[in-house]
């Protein structure tokens, strides 16, 4: 969490630059393990000629979505940042067969929190990808941001948005899927 309470642009600066190997490197060791996953949850995903080819887990895409995350900067509950997040996060999933859907909700802030007291609006966003069978495989994130000033949420919410939106580019398609529905949760 080094870097994370700074102010928005140091804290971009710090958690995104390529100074960092630290950060860099254990983002690239999250990304190819969950791209293994990607891989097997795509063998998921045949057709009546045989298992589909494993989708390329595309880093670099994921690592600018988790830059486009980190710029936006603090993205708490309620707030036009999150909001901006997620139409990032359909405007880069439009075209890939995903039907999306604003689960929105009242909630309060928990008690001690240190900035915002009373209630507001939260929003869950869906993507859904139908399947040919009953049944529904749920791969989830969080896409606000704790609620400190300058805390822009780059490996809390940014990283795992980031590999949720490539892994949705993955496993996207025409029509229903082969198997259970695919559903992406943020």
């Amino acid at each position: 969490r080094r870097g994370v309470r700074r102010s928005a642009s140091t804290a971009t600066a710090v958690s995104c630059a390529p100074s960092r190997p630290k950060s860099r490197r254990h983002l690239s060791r999250t990304l190819s393990i969950l791209r293994l996953g990607s891989c097997t949850a795509a063998s998921c995903n045949q057709s009546a000629a045989g298992p589909a080819a494993p989708p390329d887990f595309d880093q670099a895409r994921a690592w600018a979505d988790l830059e486009h995350f980190v710029g936006i900067g603090p993205r708490p509950m309620g707030t036009p940042a999150l909001g901006e997040a997620r139409e990032y996060i359909k405007a880069q999933l439009e075209g890939f067969g995903w039907e999306f859907e604003e689960v929105r909700f009242t909630t309060q802030a928990p008690p001690g929190a240190p900035r915002r007291k009373g209630e507001f609006e939260g929003v869950n966003l869906l993507a859904r990808r139908p399947g040919t069978e009953p049944g529904e495989l749920w791969l989830a994130s969080h896409y606000d941001t704790y609620d400190q000033p300058g805390f822009v949420g780059a490996n809390d919410a940014g990283s795992s948005s980031a590999v949720l939106l490539e892994l949705g580019r993955q496993l996207g398609g025409e029509g229903p899927r082969t198997g259970p529905a695919l559903v992406l949760a943020w």
